[in-house]
């Protein structure tokens, strides 16, 4: 666009050396249509980007929850929820659970529902310490507490930055 602007602006130039301004406000409307258009198709793309991946999260959704044996879910680069399969939603119930949400935004939801066992006062360190040992680049599975059982957790980095995790629940 730089490039293409220089020679239009050299257009626009007489032969004397001094800009045409009328020919320079038809460059500056050129410039800003273009702009625009550059802008509605961005927002198709990220219309349509969306559109898929609720698709996917959809058809992730209508699996049987027993097909795969623990609950599933997967981050992009910005800890954003891209998909999770029926068993996970079970577990992790509630309205911030959609695709867009960020995982911080969905732990702080979890702890107003009560779903894990932390005290009020400890709040704020707890999540630091979750969202570290989430995006830590390690394999080492972990437990923790929810709605009074004990989880098993595993999350992998994956090529693109995002993680896949799988979630291991005890019995009642």
């Amino acid at each position: 666009m730089r490039k293409f602007f220089a020679r239009q602006l050299t257009k626009a130039r007489g032969a004397s050396g001094e800009i045409d301004l009328m020919a320079l406000g038809e460059l500056v409307v050129g410039a800003y249509e273009e702009a625009e258009r550059d802008r509605r198709r961005t927002d198709r793309s990220m219309a349509l980007m969306i559109e898929e991946l609720g698709e996917v999260h959809q058809a992730a959704c209508r699996c049987d929850r027993f097909s795969f044996p623990k609950e599933l879910r997967n981050f992009d680069a910005e800890d954003r929820y891209v998909m999770w399969n029926q068993r996970y939603a079970e577990i992790y119930a509630g309205d911030a659970l959609v695709v867009g949400a960020r995982f911080e935004d969905v732990l702080r939801a979890g702890l107003v529902d009560n779903q894990y066992t932390t005290q009020w006062d400890a709040r704020k360190e707890w999540i630091a310490e979750r969202l570290a040992r989430h995006r830590a680049d390690s394999n080492t599975p972990r437990t923790t507490s929810l709605r009074r059982r004990w989880i098993r957790v595993e999350e992998r980095r994956t090529a693109t930055g995002g993680s896949v995790g799988f979630v291991s629940t005890s019995p009642n």
